[in-house]
């Protein structure tokens, strides 16, 4: 029985507690000298104290911490990569903070464990090889296996420390993850660009090879439309083919203006024409869609035509891209209507519709390519065909022209307002 405390005939000891019975000062006492042991290591780690004294038999001792491996401690604790120092045996002596984070396990529970609780046997037979060639750095890749944490890829960088009587290796884990992730990235965006270009090339060959046969069968159906020896029903057969096959060669030439502007080879013959006359050219182009839907056309140009520096063809490519998806939205016996008017220095020409209409969310990638209405769906599978390409290639048409084009519309059955604004030719 310790000194200080007295026995208790009335109580006695009970037999199946063996031991040692202290006073509750020294238990007290006992209790502050390992709060201060513990916050003195703590210190020491963090490089808030310069020296220890200990106490021992022959007197104190001072030990200093100043010396030139103390900076060197404190920079293992806080740096960002994980460290211990194993023993041969795959003991862990010693880990840092960072490491214990890495593991995702309690610092106590790291010291004293076994390093292969947390790499795999051939990542240790790796860097084991230190203890055989003490000059030499070991560094390879392997997984960490974190408790309860996904595997984190790592680099490992084992070299042998220096140790009076201990034969210990210093490890150094480097975490990968970002790296990885940044790697995935790249890779993922170079197979995109790698696949993006080869649809750009399958496109401009399919184009190329599907437009190439049907020159022939356009020129044959047109002579066919017009021959006055041929009677009335294959006249018109031919020109039923005609019309097809200008709608083929249409989606066609779609495709390969779309392969062109990606590929910035799209190219405007610029010089100076008359307003007036492109609308009039891409309005006689649509004139027999116009018949056959017996939709109305209204017309209101200004007195006097604008001079417009463009490309005439790929102008009235847009006014005629932009007719033919009023014509397609507009249900039979329908209106169209075109009016420009000139005001400082700029032409706007508004083409607007009694068609189906679009929602808010239709017009904000009606110019998108490949797209075409949601709403539109409700009035049949395919009724209105195409790729959603025409309105994008027109977009940036203007663009290339210097102007701009805008679609609005009140919603779903109120029709479609088109506007389309080009620069003037100065003098």
């Amino acid at each position: 029985m310790a000194e200080g405390m007295k026995s208790k005939a009335s109580s006695p000891k009970p037999p199946h507690k063996p031991g040692h019975w202290i006073s509750k000062k020294k238990l007290q006492r006992l209790q502050d000298s390992l709060h201060e042991a513990q916050e003195t290591l703590e210190a020491i780690r963090s490089g808030e104290v310069d020296a220890v004294v200990v106490s021992g038999p022959k007197g104190n001792h001072i030990y200093s911490l100043t010396g030139a491996d103390q900076p060197y401690r404190v920079y293992v604790e806080r740096m960002q990569e994980g460290a211990a120092t194993i023993s041969a045996e795959g003991l862990i002596l010693y880990a840092n903070k960072r490491f214990a984070e890495m593991v995702n396990q309690p610092l106590e529970n790291v010291i004293s464990g076994q390093i292969t609780n947390h790499l795999d046997q051939e990542a240790w037979k790796k860097i084991h090889a230190v203890f055989k060639n003490r000059h030499e750095f070991i560094k390879c890749e392997t997984i960490l296996r974190p408790a309860d944490k996904p595997y984190m890829p790592v680099n490992l960088t084992a070299s042998h420390l220096p140790s009076e009587g201990q034969n210990v290796l210093c490890l150094v884990v480097t975490d990968l993850s970002a790296q990885k992730q940044n790697e995935e990235l790249r890779l993922a965006k170079e197979l995109a660009e790698k696949a993006s270009a080869a649809k750009d090339a399958f496109l401009a060959a399919l184009s190329h090879e599907l437009r190439t046969p049907l020159n022939p069968v356009l020129l044959l159906a047109s002579d066919g439309a017009v021959d006055k020896e041929l009677p009335p029903n294959a006249r018109a057969m031919f020109a039923s083919i005609l019309n097809n096959v200008e709608l083929e060669a249409r989606l066609i030439d779609d495709l390969l203006d779309l392969n062109r502007i990606v590929h910035g080879k799209l190219i405007l013959d610029l010089c100076i024409v008359d307003s007036h006359a492109v609308l009039r050219n891409a309005i006689a182009a649509v004139e027999p869609e116009f018949k056959k839907k017996k939709i109305s056309l209204v017309v209101e140009f200004e007195q006097s035509p604008c001079k417009l520096k463009a490309d005439s063809i790929r102008l009235q490519q847009v006014i005629w891209n932009v007719l033919k998806n009023a014509i397609k939205f507009t249900p039979e016996k329908g209106r169209i209507k075109i009016t420009t008017r000139s005001r400082d220095e700029q032409l706007t020409i508004t083409i607007s519709d009694t068609g189906i209409g679009m929602t808010s969310e239709e017009l904000q990638r009606i110019f998108d390519a490949f797209t075409q209405g949601d709403h539109a769906k409700n009035y049949g599978a395919h009724q209105f065909g195409g790729l959603g390409l025409g309105l994008s290639i027109s977009k940036t048409l203007i663009k290339m022209h210097k102007g701009t084009i805008n679609a609005h519309s009140e919603g779903p059955g109120k029709g479609a307002t088109f506007i389309i604004q080009l620069p003037l030719a100065s003098d």
